[in-house]
């Protein structure tokens, strides 16, 4: 279970929807955890496709050290199937971690190694959600004591912040909260913070979001070099 954690970690609507986010920042009125809960149920059975720009900030607290990565994430659905997501992190060294046909794998360019695990729908639900706040579907949000905490500014949009906390024994030994920042009309985390059981935590902020405009099958393909390592957890 360590070890998944540690790979997971390295690791427009209708009218009546857009009328709904209107009244509620023209009033001030803050959301209820119904409303937000079904608004993000929703968008996860819209969303087709996903592009954006992706910064993570890990933060360990006992000694202060702090890294940051940038890079794009991208992620797609056909169907009934499970998405494929792949972010390439390409700052401060490249690092590609893609979840696609029950795997997940990172590869490390620089130490030319791949660490590889099969992982469950189960498993890929909750690796969306820590990797990049996709948390939205109905069954998955049953994992988490959910509430809602109002609304704050995140690059000029009113966000949704939504706290959520582990239910089960298996998450809550590695995660004790996850806070996410919703998009006002699409109801997807442009902002999450993922704090760990010993209290450190990573921040991912995504930017330049582009929804259901399609993305290539080539971008799934993980190129690896023919010396790699695979290490399979």
């Amino acid at each position: 279970m360590k070890c998944k954690a540690r790979l997971l970690l390295a690791c427009g609507f209708a009218a009546f929807s857009l009328g709904f986010v209107f009244t509620l920042h023209a009033t001030g009125q803050k959301p209820t955890l119904t409303e937000v809960l079904a608004k993000m149920d929703q968008a996860s059975r819209s969303l087709r496709s996903l592009e954006a720009d992706i910064e993570r900030t890990k933060v360990t607290v006992v000694v202060n050290d702090r890294v940051v990565e940038t890079g794009k994430v991208y992620v797609a659905r056909s169907g009934s199937s499970p998405r494929r997501v792949k972010i390439e992190f390409t700052k401060p060294a490249q690092q590609s971690v893609l979840i696609d046909k029950g795997l997940l794998r990172v590869f490390n360019h620089g130490q030319k190694r791949v660490d590889e695990r099969k992982v469950s729908r189960e498993d890929q639900d909750t690796a969306e959600c820590v990797l990049l706040g996709l948390c939205q579907s109905a069954d998955n949000l049953k994992k988490f004591e959910a509430a809602v905490i109002g609304e704050e500014p995140v690059d000029g949009l009113n966000a949704a912040v939504l706290d959520l906390k582990p239910k089960t024994p298996d998450i809550g030994r590695n995660f004790s909260a996850i806070r996410l920042w919703l998009h006002p009309e699409h109801w997807i985390a442009v902002q999450l913070r993922v704090t760990e059981a010993n209290g450190d935590y990573q921040t991912v902020k995504l930017t330049n979001l582009r929804w259901n405009r399609g993305v290539s099958n080539s971008v799934f393909n993980l190129k690896l070099p023919k010396d790699v390592r695979v290490n399979k957890l």
